[in-house]
């Protein structure tokens, strides 16, 4: 059957409507509604777009056009017709970056960058779900000099981790940990005994 599951992402930003992601299946092109562009949903348009191409096989030279109808804000669709002939002589990705330089405010990638630099996990605070919440801003910076990489995660880990797992990270088992995922899950499992311990002593 051709028919799928019809997926729609929709997110508020105080009381300005933001752009919707209609995902209806690999086979189809997604399509991002009228509204306020945020770089969630343009990241959420984007994988769903390389998907598409993916499932299509779609050609380097054809994604640009292939996507284009999708973007259904007339002020997009305007910005599109009036930089045409530029914008599908470029990658996907180049194109997904000047909608990014054209509709996000201009310190958006500084502001997600300073959020995540600025993030600290509390005594409260699961490890997992912290490190979740960095990675999930940090992967909004992909192809920006503003993106982490898996080094640099770490170091912010290392340093703003709550105090016990800090001083975990600088003993030289951890420190022998290359991976990092194996990293990760080291202070993953001492968080989890902290928690435990700490529940206990309430």
């Amino acid at each position: 059957s051709d028919s799928a599951p019809l997926v729609v992402i929709t997110m508020d930003v105080g009381d300005r409507k933001t752009a919707t992601l209609v995902n209806n299946g690999v086979k189809h092109p997604p399509v991002l509604t009228t509204g306020l562009l945020t770089p969630e949903v343009i990241q959420q348009f984007q994988i769903a777009c390389q998907h598409h191409f993916n499932y299509r096989k779609v050609a380097d030279s054809d994604k640009v056009t292939t996507i284009a109808p999708s973007l259904q804000s007339p002020t997009v669709q305007l910005w599109y017709f009036s930089n045409q002939a530029t914008l599908t002589t470029g990658t996907f990705v180049e194109f997904m970056s000047a909608l990014r330089k054209r509709f996000l405010k201009k310190n958006w990638a500084d502001n997600i960058r300073v959020k995540l630099l600025r993030s600290t996990q509390a005594e409260d605070d699961s490890f997992d779900a912290w490190v979740e919440s960095l990675e999930l801003s940090n992967a909004l910076l992909m192809n920006t000099t503003a993106f982490f990489s898996d080094k640099r995660l770490r170091e912010h880990i290392e340093s703003h981790a709550f105090e016990d797992l800090r001083n975990l990270a600088e003993t030289s088992e951890v420190i022998a940990l290359a991976d990092f995922q194996e990293f990760k899950e080291a202070l993953s499992e001492a968080d989890c005994k902290r928690r435990m311990d700490r529940a206990k002593r309430k």
